[in-house]
């Protein structure tokens, strides 16, 4: 009966969703702060942002989603790490950057450019916020954050994926 529940009401997938968002959170706005790289509110979001994106029932498939969220935000925070650094924090050059982003992932045939063009816009919304922070402080540290939130949920359902065989807790996808 107890085991019918959980399975049902995904109670170990949620337990798991909320711990990660959590940890990842907190891990992320701690790293932001640390190296002084503008809001650690931000950085916090940023960083449960990728463990809530690559939460998958399967591992399989959760390994994928983090190779596309990690090269997404590697091509993003390159993107914006040159341009920021050549042109300032302006609109017109978070433009710019938005249309490179799309044309680099195109010619890379990277079918990545929404991650691509969603980090080049909280690199820029941190610089709005947060006032200038180095545009490299500011890139890097989103790519850090963004790997605090894939390596926290991955290890997560490494764990959660042993209690589940251990106790016969298998959820349907």
């Amino acid at each position: 009966m107890l085991k019918t529940i959980v399975r049902r009401l995904k109670l170990l997938t949620a337990v798991e969703a909320a711990v990660a968002a959590l940890v990842s959170f907190l891990l992320g706005g701690m790293l932001s702060g640390y190296l002084d790289a503008g809001s650690p509110l931000i950085g916090g979001l940023w960083a449960m942002i990728s463990a809530v994106v690559i939460e998958h029932v399967k591992y399989k498939e959760m390994l994928k989603n983090a190779q596309i969220r990690i090269l997404g935000t590697l091509v993003g925070v390159l993107i914006s790490w040159i341009g920021f650094s050549l042109f300032g924090y302006h609109y017109w050059s978070f433009f710019i950057c938005m249309i490179f982003s799309v044309m680099i992932c195109a010619l890379l045939r990277l079918s990545v450019y929404r991650l691509c063009c969603i980090t080049v816009a909280i690199i820029f919304a941190v610089s709005q916020v947060s006032g200038y922070v180095s545009p490299w402080v500011n890139s890097f540290s989103r790519f850090f954050e963004s790997l605090i939130g894939i390596v926290v949920t991955l290890a997560l359902a490494a764990l959660v994926y042993m209690i589940r065989e251990h106790y016969d807790l298998k959820e349907p996808s």
